[in-house]
């Protein structure tokens, strides 16, 4: 398995069409599902329908999480400013990176591949 460089392109959204159609149409409910795949938490998916693209249903903090956790557990270089950058400017080309990129790791990893464990919170 590489590591240390994204294997989906930012704008390689066309590389998986289901995959732009469904991070565009319904983007938050994409972000959840790769959030749940980085950190193993169950999520309960609540889109019944498209979300037509609308920004609030895909927070940016979701895409902002999502990328941070992908590129720590896959020692993928970058900076906290690029990921706001990106998620910022590019928001659904981020969106549909994302799920393509936990697609081709998960395919790789196995159906046994172990998620990213957080730290529990410090107490000062």
């Amino acid at each position: 398995m590489s590591t240390g460089q994204w294997q989906s392109s930012i704008c390689g959204c066309f590389s998986d069409c289901g995959a732009c159609c469904y991070g565009y149409w319904c983007g938050g409910e994409s972000e959840r599902q790769v959030l749940s795949w980085v950190t193993g938490a169950q999520d309960e998916f609540c889109c019944d329908g498209p979300c037509l693209g609308c920004l609030c249903c895909t927070s940016c903090n979701t895409a902002y999480l999502n990328r941070k956790f992908i590129r720590s557990r896959y020692a993928i270089p970058g900076s906290t400013y690029e990921d706001c950058c990106v998620v910022m400017c590019c928001h659904w080309c981020a969106v549909c990176q994302h799920r393509n990129e936990m697609t081709k790791r998960k395919q790789q990893e196995g159906p046994k591949a172990s998620v990213m464990q957080t730290p529990p919170p410090t107490r000062m």
